[in-house]
């Protein structure tokens, strides 16, 4: 992953994320159905015995929410195993609690540009939501189709 991040350091400045990037729910993002049934949950309860797989990704920005509720985090996923994006993102809290989640829908050029032989699409990109403090979240790429995750680099 350490690999990612320094490919896409050297594309310049991650392209912002704009509103028509996001598809509008009640104002905010998407996110899966499943997330507000597992805030507050340990990941580990929620996963599958499937565990992780290999991949590439990095969160780009983690910061307060726009209302000040909680957080932000904007970012991309790809799962090696699949050769495809991960369909979602969760995020947790230090202590491994889901504080949030986000769907992997953002078109991001700037990744497969830089990775083309491993990052085959454009819709990696991520924004998820979290109803913590930024401080101390992780964000994991997750595919409940077959519960696979991966946890994600951050700064």
């Amino acid at each position: 992953m350490a690999v990612a991040a320094a490919c896409l350091a050297a594309c310049g400045k991650v392209p912002p994320v704009t509103d028509a990037d996001l598809n509008p729910v009640n104002g905010l993002a998407d996110v899966p159905r499943w997330d507000p049934a597992w805030s507050g949950t340990q990941m580990g309860e929620m996963v599958g015995q499937a565990g992780a797989v290999p991949c590439h990704g990095y969160v780009d920005l983690v910061a307060p929410s726009d209302d000040g509720t909680g957080a932000r985090l904007e970012g991309w996923a790809w799962n090696v195993a699949a050769s495809a994006p991960f369909p979602s993102v969760i995020v947790t809290d230090s202590d491994g609690s889901i504080r949030g989640a986000g769907t992997t829908q953002v078109v991001r050029k700037d990744v497969s540009a830089a990775m083309p032989a491993v990052v085959t699409e454009d819709r990696v990109g991520f924004i998820a939501f979290a109803d913590a403090p930024p401080e101390g979240l992780v964000v994991y790429g997750f595919d409940n189709s077959d519960d696979t995750y991966c946890r994600l680099d951050s700064n």
